[in-house]
């Protein structure tokens, strides 16, 4: 492009394109859209397109679409991104940044059209400038903020107000706690003048200033941590006036026409939540002001959305700014806000007497709207979505409401549920006998209510009043299901008798022992041809319950009929519902071998089938994964298995990958992975004849990095199923084979492949070394030198792991002469460090924490004690990363600027104190068992706050007026998240099991044998004992708390 877009004649190119770019014709489009890219790469673009948005003769829609560009143009062009710049606009070979004199112009003029009478001008610019903002403010643009403050002051211009109020909220997030103080005291009251004027500010200006005070209020929140006093001296002037701001907007009646008032609501109960959940003691004194328009609002928008229930389609509309809105949105809005309400046990007791009403009006609100049943009923994709509880709706709000209730009312706000529900399965059926077609929704709805609330209806409290009673009305509630809603066809209410088949599973273990059976053929009946998909979905979703709650000998004679069922829904389910009929089909797997191990030889290849014809999709080709692997598991079942998937998964590995569905061959080498870890060992002599070579050329060949990862994992699970044994089985002979393992080795270590692809390398090279130590001594030096090339040249943290494990092996295979492997490491020549012996250890002891697992820990934690039990002179000589320096400066919150003007600066101390010190925090957390430490900190936290909450509860209880006393479940200041202790089976000691199933390695391995806390006290004890003042001046590099371990675990006494 020759044209100057500095020059005049520049300024008429760009409007002709920008122009062009509206017209009809397509091709006139896309050479505009082309030309405007290359000029992006032009000193004066920006501010040509800055000179557009602010001429006003300019049309409408030109200079919107110029704000547009500018925005993108500001994105990527405004500052070098390290992150991004690989995405920058680029001029030669160099990324493309805007000259700083177009920066100045931009900044300077563009505000101007924060005024502009066009409303969505204003908008686009005030993105523009928010954009920049977070880019440039507050270091290269002080004087934006005073700009935006002079315009919401300057009340002669409702427009300037609009676009200055606009463009503050979308970067008010931005702003942090250096800044909050001064702009408080001048910005609020500014915002109440906007919210005590309504007849001459529209809504849009309202709603704006609301989206300004929650923003400033969820940072005065963050703060308040740091600065409780601070930030309640700045809240605490105009909080009152705002309540009684708040309380007039929530008066007004709500209709189902009018999107403005419900997005004004909908701010306010935002604005409220942020109040109550950051600033509860002082909300706490003007609560009251708000709860009788709440209620008013909660029962009127409960009345207006029955009405709204019926309509053909949802109520949405678009309110002053263009925005969609929902009467549902408003809804969920005020469930959220309840939630917090009752989730705090210092506004738990305003809703303490009124939460039967509560739970009965939140019932009314989960019906089935008349749009739902419509789509629900063709689109089975969506249903099973919002079933599944992926997208919000009033039905989920609802539900989690009535959980929190019952978490925080305990047997009261089970009784009240429980009430609530009866009440309208009386309307329902009052309904049905009236004619009423709908009755069936409200009914729908209470069994929703009462299936939600199911594990406290099932569990009370030990020592409760109601616990008998609780469990004789769930036993008079199914057997209104089965004889009401199961035992039917069903045809006229599907979505109920799915409903009823999902409520009856989840309280099933209320009934006693083969009464159950009923229930259970219900289900099995609904999974009959022919079905509606809702009660298909229910069946499916009961049998899942039922199969795992249901002993044996009970459910043996109904798993033929399951089997049958599931059976012919294979053949017949669309892609939206197989994943369910897959996860019903593992339950019943899982729930008897001996029934799975008959059913397999026809269910097996229907299975495999499936896995191999939805290969690409995540969800269904995990789900019959994972019903292979269960049938894999029964040992009676993993030959014929194999004999059936074996065939399958040579072809593919053995077919050229260019004529292969997208993922088969990552998700074959997967599921041979799971089958080496499982199959008896004259099998896998099978697996490696018929597919090993495979493995070995996809490995060499692939440029996909999943591929490269699986087959990398693939190759170890060989090892580690065939052991030394493998280099025999290779027609080729065994040094060919072990050449052919190191060839694949090398290429994964290699720095020109992606970091992903070479993810799984450290686990086959673990094997490698562990399989045929000595066939592999003399490629060792060969192995570190690729080793520290791949560590040198980036990798993501789970390929550091995998690098530190490998070095922690070869530590291992040097005992007893760990200075043998310091040597090995000291003749690696590394750039900037000399040798690989800095290198290595320093990026081993600052990354260890990226080693997960109990016995991955184990092998590099005692690799390290042997590296510092041998006593190395050259290790004293190593200095390391140490502690993260905090100043005071440094406390707050971190912003984008924050983070780029004061980066992290970190201590530095010697090596051996470094390990000495990683051995203590291993050896403290060794002493309290895996994972109880993590456990009784939080725990301790948990109480604190706990203690905390109600100590001001008691002091503050009289300033909140109450319809009735607090109850005992208020007492207790439970919420849905519970105390560790209070999570079943959190803290038993399951991981062993769960170490050996997730890594094979470790039933097998030796060091994971060890007491790794006996271990490391020994290894200290003799440490020590060498040289006590050495010891004690590696101590003196220490944390306070792991000078307490070692020295509390030293056995010798050394004066301090």
């Amino acid at each position: 492009m020759a044209v100057d877009l500095r020059s005049e004649e520049g300024q008429t190119w760009l409007l002709q394109c920008l122009q062009a770019a509206l017209a009809a014709d397509a091709s006139s489009r896309v050479s505009a859209e082309e030309a405007l890219r290359t000029a992006g790469r032009q000193p004066g673009f920006g501010v040509a397109l800055s000179k557009v948005v602010l001429s006003a003769e300019i049309p409408y829609g030109v200079r919107q679409l110029a704000a547009v560009v500018l925005k993108q143009f500001v994105k990527e062009a405004w500052k070098i991104d390290s992150s991004e710049s690989d995405k920058k606009p680029m001029q030669g070979n160099q990324c493309f940044v805007a000259h700083p004199e177009d920066k100045a112009f931009i900044k300077e003029f563009l505000p101007n059209a924060l005024g502009d009478p066009e409303g969505k001008i204003r908008t686009a610019v005030g993105i523009v400038i928010a954009t920049i903002a977070q880019k440039d403010w507050p270091e290269e643009w002080p004087g934006l903020m005073e700009f935006l403050l002079h315009c919401i002051r300057d009340h002669s211009s409702v427009e300037r107000l609009h676009g200055a109020l606009r463009c503050l909220s979308l970067f008010a997030d931005e702003i942090d706690d250096s800044q909050m103080p001064s702009l408080v005291p001048v910005l609020f009251p500014e915002l109440f003048k906007i919210f005590s004027s309504p007849d001459v500010y529209g809504v849009s200006v309202h709603r704006l200033a609301l989206v300004v005070l929650h923003s400033c209020i969820s940072t005065l929140g963050i703060m308040s941590g740091a600065f409780q006093n601070e930030t309640k001296a700045l809240m605490s002037p105009m909080l009152k006036s705002w309540m009684e701001y708040f309380s007039a907007v929530l008066s007004r009646p709500t209709t189902a026409q009018n999107a403005d008032d419900w997005s004004l609501k909908m701010w306010v109960l935002k604005v409220l939540m942020q109040v109550v959940v950051n600033f509860p003691k002082l909300a706490a004194a003007h609560v009251q002001i708000v709860l009788h328009p709440l209620w008013q609002l909660f029962v009127g928008c409960a009345a207006v959305y029955d009405e709204a229930a019926g309509a053909e389609s949802p109520v949405d509309l678009v309110d002053s700014d263009g925005d969609e809105l929902s009467l549902e949105a408003l809804i969920i809005q005020m469930f959220e806000f309840l939630i917090s309400l009752v989730g705090q046990p210092r506004f738990r007791k305003v809703v303490a007497g009124s939460v039967s009403d509560l739970v009965y009006h939140t019932i009314g609100l989960m019906k089935m709207t008349r749009h739902q049943v419509e789509t629900w009923s063709t689109d089975p994709n969506q249903y099973i979505s919002d079933e599944d509880d992926l997208t919000f709706s009033c039905r989920v709000s609802g539900a989690m409401l009535l959980e929190e209730v019952v978490a925080a009312f305990d047997t009261k706000g089970v009784s009240a549920i429980q009430l609530a529900v009866q009440k309208r399965l009386v309307e329902a059926a009052a309904a049905r006998s009236a004619g009423n077609a709908e009755w069936w929704k409200m009914r729908e709805a209470a069994i929703l209510a009462i299936g939600t609330v199911s594990e406290a209806l099932l569990d009370p409290p030990k020592g409760s009043k109601g616990s008998s009673t609780g469990r004789h009305a769930v036993l008079a509630l199914l057997e209104s299901l089965l004889y009401e809603d199961l035992g039917n066809d069903g045809t006229s209410c599907p979505f109920l008798r799915g409903r009823a088949l999902w409520a009856a599973s989840r309280l099933s273990t209320a009934v006693p022992g083969n009464n159950v059976v009923p229930y259970l053929e219900a289900a099995v009946r609904g999974l009959g041809h022919g079905n509606p998909v809702p009660i298909m979905v229910g069946a499916c979703r009961a049998l899942s319950q039922f199969c795992p709650k249901i002993g044996p000998e009970t459910l043996r004679p109904c798993l033929p009929a399951i089997y049958h069922g599931v059976g012919s829904l294979l053949q017949q389910a669309t892609e939206e519902t197989l994943h369910l009929v897959l996860e019903t089909l593992l339950v019943a797997v899982k729930a008897d071998s001996a029934t799975a191990a008959a059913m397999e030889p026809s269910v097996s290849p229907a299975v495999l089938n499936i896995w191999a014809a939805h290969i690409t999709d995540p969800l269904i080709s995990v789900d019959a994964s994972d019903v292979i692997e269960a049938i894999a598991d029964i040992p009676e079942c993993v030959e014929s298995l194999l004999v059936n998937a074996l065939p399958a998964l040579s072809r593919v590995l053995s077919t050229n990958t260019d004529q292969q569905t997208s993922g088969i061959i990552e998700g074959a080498l997967d599921m041979l992975t799971m089958f080496l870890n499982k199959a008896p060992p004259h099998m896998v002599r099978n697996m490696h004849d018929s597919c090993f070579n495979g493995v070995v050329f996809l490995a060499m060949k692939s440029e996909d990095n999943g591929e490269l990862q699986s087959a990398a994992e693939c190759l170890a699970g060989f090892l580690r199923a065939a052991g030394p044994s493998i280099l025999e089985w290779s027609a080729a002979g065994p040094e060919a084979a072990l050449k052919g393992l190191l060839d694949v080795c090398a290429r994964l270590l290699s720095p020109d492949l992606d970091a992903s692809g070479s993810l799984y390398v450290g686990s086959l090279l673990v094997q490698m070394l562990r399989q045929f130590p000595g066939l592999m001594a003399p490629h060792v030096q060969n192995l570190v030198r690729a080793l520290v090339v791949r560590m040198s040249n980036g990798s993501t943290p789970n390929l550091e792991a995998e690098l530190i494990l490998v070095f922690a092996r070869l530590v291992h295979m040097s005992v007893p002469n760990v200075s043998q492997f310091l040597d090995l490491l000291s003749s690696v020549p590394v750039d900037g460090h000399g040798n690989a012996l800095p290198f290595v250890l320093s990026h081993w002891v600052e990354h260890e924490d990226l080693v997960e697992g109990d016995y991955q820990m184990k092998v590099s934690s005692t690799a390290l004690a042997l590296i510092l039990a041998s006593c190395d002179p050259r290790l004293a000589l190593v200095k390391v990363k140490g502690q993260m320096l905090r100043s005071a400066e440094g406390s707050g919150m971190v912003t984008r600027s924050r983070s780029r003007s004061k980066p992290v600066e970190w201590t530095s101390m010697s090596l051996p104190a470094k390990i000495l010190g990683i051995l203590a925090d291993v050896m403290s957390g060794a002493q309290e068992g895996p994972g109880i430490a993590m456990i009784e900190e939080e725990e301790e936290e948990w109480e604190e706050a706990e203690d905390e909450d109600e100590l001001e509860d008691n002091e503050d209880a009289e300033d909140i007026e109450t319809d009735g006393a607090a109850d005992a479940g208020a007492e207790t200041g439970k919420s849905v998240f519970q105390p560790a202790e209070g999570i079943e089976g959190l803290s038993e000691d399951d991981l062993e099991d769960g170490d050996y199933r997730e890594d094979p390695d470790a039933a097998s391995d030796p060091i994971n044998k060890i007491d790794l806390g006996v271990y490391l006290k020994e290894v200290v004890d003799q440490f020590a004992s060498k040289d006590k003042h050495a010891f004690a001046e590696l101590c003196k590099e220490l944390t306070e708390e792991q000078k307490a371990v070692v020295w509390g675990t030293a056995a010798l006494m050394v004066a301090a």
